[in-house]
């Protein structure tokens, strides 16, 4: 997620990070890189509040799971809410974590 992060700002983005991580002092600290932290949780309709203020033009998701918790939640309250009156938000969920996708990885790249 960092590197996206850092692509992002370096591409002058503004960039909102998510979280449903209780905040620590082993939490790597985003504001060095300009970018708003903002805690989350899980089956909450307060979500839904959030990304419609926020109308993000992408919203990344940094594994399945987390897609499966929130995607049903972007795509209900923005994409549909505002299908007329803004572009739609792009959705895009990095998947590290998938066997499948590790192990094909080396066959691609011949």
């Amino acid at each position: 997620m960092l590197q996206f992060i850092q692509l992002f700002r370096q591409q002058q983005y503004a960039v909102t990070f998510a979280s449903t991580a209780a905040t620590t002092e082993h939490m790597l600290n985003l504001d060095h890189l300009s970018v708003s932290c903002v805690p989350i949780q899980v089956n909450d309709s307060s979500f839904d509040t959030f990304i419609c203020d926020l109308q993000p033009d992408l919203v990344l998701f940094d594994r399945f799971s987390t897609e499966e918790q929130f995607g049903w939640r972007v795509e209900k309250t923005v994409r549909k809410r505002y299908a007329y009156s803004k572009p739609s938000t792009c959705t895009v969920c990095a998947m590290p974590d998938m066997p499948n996708t590790k192990s094909s990885r080396p066959l691609c790249k011949k």
